[in-house]
């Protein structure tokens, strides 16, 4: 059978031949339009019109250079003139130069609606992380307080900017993930580079923490085993590796991670709790978890300076030690913040005033844990 494609978003149609030709003329790409309806066709011409944008129509697809300066006025007016209802009426994708046929069908059912078109469009940077395995990652060192003596490394997630030398952070990872709904495919890709990054330096010593959010994680032994693989063909051997639990503030489901920790430990496999503050949902998870470690949050440790923040802090501490978990003071920034979490009796410590992230790993500062032995 031969003959044209046949494109059909909205209740009008043209061909898949006539959108590829449009676009490999357009020096920006064509930024198609498609109105799933007349009214929403009529109201999307007023718009553009009214706000001077030139376009050309196949069918019930309108067409525009896909400029940044005409993406950004087209948002504008959708922002300040469109009723909520009619962007989801409207249909958008963008096709690049030197699109083929089959692709430019592809991208017109895969289109999104307007109300969420520039957003996905604006954070299609993260996507092509993720399809370039352009995820790497940075270690901070984690370090008895009392000794000074490097338990292991925490890796952490950055991305590789395509356009310049430096680093996308894990904050900013995050967000466009999340927006984009593909947290799962991030936290493997991120766990991959984990232990990958730390072979490449060596396999690093002591501990490995790997940071793991058991919202992506639809299945324990899949996501998880195929990380335990990677690592054992790297090199790392398991009784290494800590799975750091991220995120337990936003998660509820308790047999999901208890299906987590049953795996880890069946493998031999450690476990820690990140986060951790005084509250009663964090000390109940420590009971129900018992991991090996629990890290916890900055902002706990900051407020210690403080009498009731030093209880808080306190508090934190009689539950662990009561289940023998090892104790991690995250964030610490100051001196004054080292000295107390060594008076308190905390175990272990990470934060800018020991080592900034990095790769390969930065050294210890030297000299502050005769301070907070002094102390």
């Amino acid at each position: 059978m031969g003959g044209n494609i046949v494109c059909r978003v909205g209740q009008q149609s043209c061909t898949c031949e006539n959108l590829t030709a449009d676009a490999n003329e357009r020096p920006n790409g064509t930024l198609v339009l498609a109105p799933l309806d007349g009214y929403a066709e009529r109201a999307l011409i007023r718009l553009l019109d009214a706000g001077g944008i030139s376009y050309s129509a196949q069918g019930a697809h309108l067409l525009l250079d896909a400029s940044a300066k005409i993406m950004a006025s087209i948002r504008e007016l959708a922002s300040t003139s469109c009723p909520a209802a009619l962007l989801t009426r409207i249909r958008a994708a963008v096709l690049q130069r030197g699109q083929l046929c089959a692709d430019t069908l592809q991208a017109l059912v895969e289109a999104d609606p307007l109300a969420t078109f520039f957003e996905r469009h604006e954070l299609s940077w993260a996507v092509r992380v993720l399809q370039e395995r352009r995820l790497t990652s940075v270690f901070q060192p984690v370090v008895a307080v009392a000794t000074g003596q490097i338990l292991g490394y925490e890796a952490l997630v950055r991305g590789r900017d395509d356009k310049s030398e430096g680093l996308i952070s894990a904050g900013q990872l995050m967000y466009a993930y999340e927006r984009l709904q593909l947290i799962q495919e991030f936290d493997r890709q991120a766990r991959a580079s984990a232990v990958r990054c730390a072979a490449g330096l060596g396999g690093l010593s002591g501990n490995l923490f790997v940071n793991v959010t058991p919202a992506a994680l639809y299945d324990a032994e899949h996501c998880l085993g195929e990380t335990l693989e990677e690592a054992a063909q790297v090199g790392i051997s398991l009784d290494r590796l800590v799975f750091e639990i991220v995120g337990m503030d936003r998660y509820e489901d308790a047999q999901h991670l208890d299906d987590i920790v049953t795996f880890c430990r069946e493998r031999g496999v450690r476990v820690a709790l990140d986060d951790v503050d005084s509250s009663l949902f964090s000390l109940q998870q420590i009971a129900r978890v018992r991991p090996n470690f629990i890290k916890v949050d900055g902002d706990v440790v900051a407020c210690a300076v403080s009498a009731s923040g030093r209880a808080k802090l306190a508090s934190i501490l009689e539950t662990a030690r009561s289940l023998d978990v090892a104790v991690v003071a995250e964030g610490i920034e100051s001196e004054q913040q080292l000295h107390i979490c060594a008076e308190v009796g905390v175990e272990f410590a990470q934060g800018f005033l020991l080592a900034r992230p990095a790769s390969p790993p930065l050294e210890v500062r030297p000299g502050l844990f005769q301070c907070s032995k002094a102390a």
